[in-house]
């Protein structure tokens, strides 16, 4: 920002206020509208955080219906590898043995969560949406971290040839109720 002196000299008190009245309102107006930029900044800022959160969370959601159905699954090939290697153990002549047992986990994303941190958009949010977002990837976290513990823990016992000991549905309640309940809103 440049401040130019006057034009011709200064010769009076009414010279000087004028002047200096002209400079605090250009000096005004400059800050004003670089406030005015700034905050339009932050606002766009904000809205692409959150639609990159909701897409995200979305993908997210898919993902979770997606893993659901693969434990399911990877857990019933389990249930019949173990059976066939218990019947080929005690003698039994199979005709097709086929062990095809393999987990399938794919991890939920949090780039966006952790982006609209690290970029700055997070303290511009409404302290309402920072909350939902910092509940809804603290699930996500721990349906990870215990998704790859039971599915470690199932192949411990696997090794072991016990059967497996997982509850049908270990997802947390109150996170099927959130994502169900909060789909449409975000």
């Amino acid at each position: 920002m440049d401040v130019h002196p006057p034009q011709h000299p200064i010769h009076s008190l009414k010279d000087f206020l004028l002047h200096l009245l002209t400079i605090t309102i250009g000096l005004l107006i400059a800050l004003s509208l670089e406030a005015a930029v700034e905050a339009a900044h932050h606002r766009h800022l904000v809205r692409d955080a959150h639609e990159h959160l909701r897409r995200e969370i979305e993908e997210n959601h898919n993902l979770y219906a997606k893993n659901s159905q693969e434990l399911q699954s990877n857990r019933s090939q389990l249930a019949r590898d173990i059976e066939q290697l218990r019947e080929l153990r005690n003698g039994k002549a199979l005709a097709n043995p086929a062990l095809r047992w393999a987990w399938a986990w794919d991890s939920y994303a949090d780039a966006a969560w952790k982006t609209a941190q690290e970029s700055g958009a997070a303290p511009y949010m409404d302290q309402g949406w920072i909350s939902t977002y910092t509940w809804v990837y603290a699930q996500q976290q721990y349906v990870n971290s215990t998704a790859l513990a039971l599915m470690n823990e199932e192949t411990r016992r696997a090794h072991r040839s016990e059967p497996p000991r997982i509850r049908q549905n270990w997802a947390p309640v109150r996170f099927r109720r959130y994502w169900s309940s909060q789909r449409k809103s975000i």
